[in-house]
């Protein structure tokens, strides 16, 4: 695994979401976003869950951009990686040569993951990516990158229209396949003034 333990780079902002991460909806809580209709590339069709991260800044991942790379493609030379079957996504355009893995708090195996929402948790350190991998490889979601907004950015954003804010859940983020996820979202969006599960 030397060379998967080359990728994955532990990252100061997501850091950050250990004593940020709330559970009430809004910019003090974890959202989930999804892009309004005619929001401009790169997060137009965009679903994505994020999370404050301290002094009015949000960090996140984007959850529907699917790569068409698995860790195995990444990582030809690691077994423990070709036991990943799902591809990675896209998380965000921060820390690119960066893998982080979403997993649910119970199939972590250790406390070295920060909380996001409820029990989804995301994983950063490479020994806490290899276990998963190597131990439950399908429990966890495999992002490269992440989103991450300036001090009072998200909220700006919002009060501009561009997203639709709703409460996250983990089906959504652990949803196999994601191609319809944007255009179901901003349906219900729609039909509704308070999204609940």
């Amino acid at each position: 695994m030397a060379a998967y333990r080359k990728f994955v780079l532990a990252c100061g902002a997501l850091l950050a979401l250990a004593t940020g991460a709330a559970q009430a909806q809004g910019v003090d809580g974890a959202m989930l976003l999804v892009a309004k209709p005619g929001l401009e590339p790169p997060y137009g069709e965009t679903v994505l869950i994020a999370v404050p991260s301290g002094n009015s800044e949000h960090a996140g991942f984007i959850i529907n951009r699917v790569l068409h790379q698995t860790l195995a493609q990444l990582f030809p030379d690691s077994p423990a990686a070709q036991k990943a079957a799902q591809p990675v996504r896209l998380g965000g355009p921060v820390m690119l040569d960066t893998i982080y893995a979403v997993i649910h708090a119970s199939t972590a195996g250790d406390d070295s993951t920060i909380p996001l929402f409820d029990d989804v948790h995301v994983a950063y350190r490479p020994e806490s990516i290899d276990h998963i991998v190597q131990e439950r490889p399908a429990d966890a979601r495999y992002f490269v990158g992440f989103v991450s907004w300036a001090p009072g950015e998200l909220a700006t954003e919002i009060e501009n229209g561009f997203w639709y804010v709703m409460r996250p859940h983990a089906d959504l983020v652990f949803r196999e396949d994601a191609d319809n996820l944007w255009a179901e979202l901003v349906q219900r969006a729609r039909g509704t003034v308070n999204f609940r599960y």
